[in-house]
């Protein structure tokens, strides 16, 4: 690997580590006497993870200038992980005021999710939609998706305190990198290697503070792992079921809590959410690699 090679992947993994943990230490001190219930990240945490994987997509990139001038999918999602990190700071915002209304946040994990999939896949409109309308319905049926995956996550964040969750779900996004990777897209694998950081940071924070709940997570995790999945199907060559393998995989460890598993010692506990994380991502590399494989010959 040459020096050059190294210092970019340096520059993705550790930026947005150092800044997400950053924004979530003024919430540890905070974590340890709060009830389950209010023991998340915060909306400083949100931001931090969006925040932290903006900053290493822009070093993985090249610097400020191909950011500021996107040009490409995976140029812009710099600008989309910036806005999963305010939208999901303004999501926990929201729902830590129970007097505003649940149409604001609804408003929120939809709207936010339809922006930025609009702008950001601009480029399918001339070349797989005929007509604007139709772009749009697909759109919204996307934001839809990670509207529900962006709420499930959030769930399962909540139920479920401490660093093993974060784990899992740092693992499930390293092993999509590498699917990602598999499907030709070196740049989305290198971004998703970012996002897998930034988690890596929650899982660090909660392993400060066993008390700490992913809850607030789910948003960043869920645009963010969603715009690289519809690029590396769209702009790259992940296929449909590989991506939707790699989206189910953050939410597969709910499947520890069902009984009996529930009740098993926690190393174990721990090792079972990561392998179910882990797996679907790895069956994705397997369905992109078989065609590469057979095109290298």
């Amino acid at each position: 690997m040459s020096p050059e090679l190294l210092k970019q992947l340096l520059g993705g993994i550790a930026p947005p580590f150092a800044l997400a943990l950053l924004l979530f230490l003024p919430r540890l001190r905070r974590a340890g006497d709060a009830s389950r219930a209010e023991a998340g990240i915060g909306p400083l945490g949100a931001l931090g993870l969006g925040l932290g994987v903006a900053l290493g997509s822009m070093f993985l990139l090249g610097g400020l200038d191909a950011v500021l001038r996107p040009v490409s999918v995976t140029q812009k999602l710099a600008w989309l992980a910036l806005a999963a990190g305010f939208a999901g700071a303004l999501d926990v915002f929201l729902g830590a005021r129970p007097g505003l209304h649940l149409a604001a946040r609804v408003f929120v994990r939809a709207g936010v999710p339809a922006a930025a999939l609009w702008w950001m896949l601009g480029f399918l409109r001339a070349s797989r939609f005929e007509e604007t309308a139709e772009y749009a319905l697909f759109i919204a049926a996307a934001a839809a998706a990670v509207g529900l995956l962006w709420s499930a996550l959030d769930l399962l964040g909540a139920l479920r305190p401490g660093p093993s969750l974060p784990i899992a779900w740092t693992a499930s996004v390293a092993a999509t990198g590498a699917a990602l990777v598999v499907a030709r897209s070196a740049a989305l694998g290198q971004i998703a290697g970012a996002l897998a950081s930034a988690v890596g940071a929650l899982a660090l924070a909660a392993l400060l503070n066993r008390r700490l709940a992913a809850r607030g997570a789910g948003g960043p995790v869920a645009l963010i792992l969603s715009g690289l999945l519809l690029a590396g199907h769209f702009a790259a060559e992940l296929s449909l079921t590989g991506a939707l393998l790699c989206a189910a995989a953050p939410l597969l460890p709910a499947l520890v809590e069902l009984l009996p598993l529930r009740r098993t010692q926690p190393f174990t506990a721990l090792v079972l959410r990561v392998m179910l994380a882990v797996g679907p991502p790895l069956c994705a590399a397997w369905l992109a690699y078989e065609p590469a494989a057979a095109d290298a010959y």
